[in-house]
């Protein structure tokens, strides 16, 4: 099968029989990435295909980073309409593709008390 492993987009042909064999044969962590066919995350028991086209993505995450440095706008913030930069909106993966939502109840990121 054709694997993409991202961020690079190296391309590799290998043959495993399921996700979890996948990693193992591209040496690879099943807690540090994730492994996509078409728009779905797939866990490590499900079975894969010749012909299946699979991404593979790190799981990256962090903290606020170094004092000093300019925030940069993660790409699917950008065009977000009325959910600005102060407010907290998270990642969501659709059917339809990556989305976004703000915080339940409208809340903005902002505390209940002191109303």
């Amino acid at each position: 099968m054709r694997v993409t492993i991202l961020p690079d987009r190296r391309i590799e042909e290998v043959e495993a029989r399921t996700v979890g064999d996948l990693l193992q044969a591209l040496g690879l962590h099943r807690d540090a990435h994730l492994v996509l066919r078409g728009e779905d995350i797939l866990t490590s028991d499900v079975r894969l295909a010749e012909t299946d086209e699979i991404e593979v993505w790190p799981v990256i995450s962090g903290g606020s980073g170094p004092r000093g440095r300019e925030r940069k706008e993660p790409a699917w913030e950008a065009g977000m309409g009325s959910a600005g930069a102060s407010e907290s909106v998270f990642p969501m993966r659709t059917r339809s593709g990556l989305s976004s939502r703000a915080p339940r109840g409208g809340e903005s990121g902002k505390s209940r008390r002191g109303r």
